[in-house]
């Protein structure tokens, strides 16, 4: 019956509007939390799919070097409208000067 009569008042419809509103933005952020950690499942996935293709190519052909294998299996597959990002662009070389 305490709800009843908060929401009689325009404090309590304040009130009452307020804990919703609290309430949304912890769904939002469970929400996020969850769509963040489906993607890092998604790309493990990506991996163990890949590590297994590897495995297989090896079984395949036993004659193959295994860093060649490797490296031809492990290459980033690239989404139709993405851009493959050259490694200069995601790590900065370091100058030393002697």
């Amino acid at each position: 019956m305490p709800d009843r009569r908060r929401r009689r008042t325009a404090h309590g419809a304040y009130v009452e509007l307020a804990s919703i509103a609290l309430h949304r933005q912890r769904l939002l952020q469970e929400h996020k939390g969850a769509q963040t950690r489906n993607l890092q499942i998604e790309e493990q996935i990506r991996k163990m799919e890949r590590l297994s293709k590897t495995i297989q190519s090896l079984a395949d052909r036993p004659d193959e070097p295994l860093l060649e294998a490797i490296r031809r299996n492990t290459e980033p597959e690239v989404e139709p409208g993405e851009k493959l990002e050259s490694r200069e662009s995601r790590v900065r070389e370091k100058e030393f000067r002697y």
